[in-house]
C-alpha cells in the first residue's frame, strides 16, 4: 500500500510533500535514532519525532529527498539533516502538522479510551458461578 502525500506550503513559502507515516516506517525511524549519537540518542541534539518528521519528507520546492527506494539523496544520508538551514519556528510549525496529522487528536484519543472502558467492563463483569466472563467482541 502506497503512503498518503500531503502537500503543503509552509509560512515561509517552503513547498513540501510529505508522507502519512506507517508503523514499520516508525519502528525504522527508531531504529535509526537510536543507532545515533554513539548508541546515546540524548547526545544526538533532536528528538525522534523530529527524526520522523524529516524522514517523512519526500520532496522540498520541487527537489526530491529521496529516491525510489527511499533512500535520502538530499543533505547527506540523514533526513534531520534538511532542517539544518529553516529557522528554528519553521521546523516547529511543521513538527505540529506532522504530528497532528500522524498520531491520536483528542477527539480520537477520547473515542480509544471510551472503547476500552467498554471493553474493562465487559472483561470484569462476573459470572453466574463466580467466574468472569472472557473478553468479548463490543460494539462500537
Amino acid at each position: 500500500m502506497d503512503s498518503v502525500l500531503y502537500d503543503i506550503e509552509l509560512p515561509s513559502g517552503r513547498k513540501l510533500k510529505f508522507k502519512q507515516f506507517t508503523f514499520a516506517d516508525r519502528v525504522s525511524a527508531a531504529k535509526m535514532y537510536q543507532a545515533g549519537g554513539n548508541g546515546n540518542p540524548r547526545d544526538l541534539g533532536y528528538t525522534l519525532e523530529e527524526y520522523m518528521a524529516a524522514s517523512a519528507i519526500m520532496e522540498v520546492d520541487g527537489e526530491r529527498t529521496v529516491d525510489d527506494m527511499g533512500n535520502q539523496v538530499v543533505w547527506g544520508a540523514e533526513p534531520i539533516h534538511l532542517f539544518s538551514t529553516w529557522d528554528a519556528s519553521e521546523v516547529q510549525y511543521f513538527l505540529e502538522m506532522f504530528m497532528t496529522i500522524s498520531f491520536l487528536d483528542a477527539k480520537i484519543q477520547a473515542q480509544a479510551q471510551e472503547q476500552a472502558k467498554k471493553l474493562m467492563a465487559t472483561m470484569s463483569t462476573p459470572q453466574a458461578g463466580g467466574g468472569r466472563r472472557s473478553p468479548a467482541k463490543v460494539a462500537g
